[in-house]
């Protein structure tokens, strides 16, 4: 019996002495393992680019929210340039839906002056425009909502209001001419009467 308990005590330590040397091992193997993965990025950090979320946005300045733009005219598009990026595509886009391309490859100057063509472009609201990074879909940023709406016609009202006033300067412009003359001439008289 005592052999037996020998033998069995002997196999329960010697399992737990297996146990706890696999444990150490894992863990010293773990230790270099999660060293050499450490050095590994370590090696690397230099040749990533960390930058936040926010820095891969192009910040879009003009069209803003709510802005009109009409039909046969001339609009300035402007952007924050982001550094490192060439050049530039314009989308426009009407609610979640592209409509057409401004412009597929533009030098990155933080300026386009858009001509708004009546033949290519339609009247409605809910426009906005995507600027992304050539090659580089990820990169991008969104105007505000805007709208395409037709010039708007000079109405009566202002053309009779124009006329009024190139009436009235004509009329003070030769109010004082003969007044002037008018001046001279009453200056003329006194001189006269001096003598």
């Amino acid at each position: 019996m005592e052999l037996s308990k020998f033998i069995y005590e002997y196999v329960k330590n010697q399992k737990y002495y297996n146990e706890k040397m696999e444990r150490n091992y894992m863990r010293k193997h773990n230790y270099k393992k999660g060293i050499i993965i450490i050095g590994i990025l370590i090696l690397l950090l230099p040749f990533v680019n960390i930058t936040k979320a926010q820095e891969k946005t192009i910040i879009v300045t003009s069209p803003k929210e709510g802005k009109t733009i009409y039909l046969g005219s001339e609009f300035t598009i402007t952007w924050i340039p982001p550094e490192y990026v060439p050049y530039v595509k314009i989308l426009l886009f009407q609610e979640q839906t592209q409509i057409t391309h401004l412009d597929m490859y533009l030098e990155n100057l933080g300026e386009f002056l858009w001509s708004v063509s009546e033949e290519d472009f339609r009247i409605g609201d809910n426009y906005r425009l995507k600027i992304i990074a050539f090659n580089l879909e990820s990169y991008y940023g969104y105007s505000g909502f805007f709208s395409i709406k037709e010039k708007p016609e000079i109405s009566e009202k202002v053309a009779i209001t124009t006329n009024i006033t190139i009436i009235i300067i004509i009329v003070i412009v030769l109010l004082v001419i003969y007044d002037f003359k008018t001046k001279k001439r009453i200056l003329r008289l006194i001189r006269r009467i001096r003598k």
